[in-house]
């Protein structure tokens, strides 16, 4: 695997000549390693990373070579827009601009044991809630520990200020018929299905990326379950977002078990990192509850 990297970061090289510094990285995302690749530039204090592991397994059974590999990833990081960040590496190395822009992620906890050892988090019915500093579109680091004691903050102003960040930043419910689009359906599906699809709601935050952080908001739930006029069945589709169902669409508990299923076959078309959960849950509209049902 080394001897691959060094290869492709060689042949990188020679074609970006005196352009930039190529550099290897290894990211761990929840607790998956994966291994990238940036161009880093003098003028640039941060940079644009794409991942070379989709071509490790062609590039280690010669389908494809490391010239070819390069070649593609330097157009990849040619077309990658530029991250809107900020340039002066102090002005976000410090606790005020975390508090400006800390949000919330959620994770599971079973199978992310390690990756957060060392991160503040706190549990919400076997899913972990991590804060996640925001560089502008395309950059952000995770709160450790370490930093905690660096800055000198309190959990409770932590959590405070992800939970202010992400009242302001609001949340996106969308009906999943108006997302597809009925044009492309009609004909596909069956009635049934169309009737069940016109039910389906996506819920995530306005951030797009780790917007299933929504359900961390009681207004936020309470606001669909208003304008559902039932209690909600939530499935995980990924760290982004949530598939929404009103209860009464599930007469009965062998139904659940039924979704149950689903997640776990929507989770196999996903990437490791990208899976929140195998679970089912609800939201209790009366009690105002958030909970794993199954």
């Amino acid at each position: 695997m080394k001897k691959l990297l060094e290869e492709i970061k060689d042949r990188l090289q020679k074609l970006v000549r005196d352009e930039g510094t190529v550099m290897l990285r290894e990211v761990r995302k929840n607790n998956i390693l994966l291994h990238g690749i940036t161009i880093k530039k003098a003028d640039d204090p941060i940079c644009s990373i794409i991942y070379v592991d989709p071509y490790l397994d062609d590039l280690k059974n010669r389908r494809i070579t490391s010239d070819f590999v390069a070649r593609q990833l330097l157009e990849t990081l040619k077309e990658a827009p530029c991250p809107d960040i900020i340039q002066d590496l102090n002005r976000y190395n410090n606790v005020e601009y975390l508090r400006e822009h800390v949000q919330y992620q959620l994770i599971s906890i079973e199978g992310n044991e390690k990756f957060l050892k060392d991160l503040i988090y706190r549990e919400v019915q076997g899913l972990a809630v991590i804060y996640r500093v925001m560089l502008g579109k395309q950059a952000s680091y995770l709160v450790s520990q370490t930093m905690q004691k660096h800055f000198g903050f309190s959990f409770e102003e932590l959590d405070s200020w992800a939970y202010q960040n992400g009242i302001e930043n609001g949340y996106c419910l969308e009906n999943m018929t108006d997302i597809i689009g009925d044009v492309e359906l009609e004909g596909r599906v069956s009635e049934k299905a169309m009737k069940d699809m016109e039910n389906m709601m996506i819920l995530r935050t306005n951030s797009l990326e780790y917007g299933a952080a929504a359900v961390l908001f009681p207004e936020f739930l309470e606001e669909v379950a208003e304008t559902i006029q039932d209690d909600l069945i939530l499935l995980p589709s990924s760290v982004h977002e949530w598939i929404v169902f009103p209860r009464k669409q599930f007469e009965y508990d062998s139904d659940l078990d039924h979704i149950k299923e689903v997640v776990g076959e929507v989770n196999n078309t996903l990437q490791k990192q990208e899976i929140l959960s195998y679970h089912v849950f609800y939201y209790d509209r009366t009690a105002e509850k958030f909970l794993c049902v199954r």
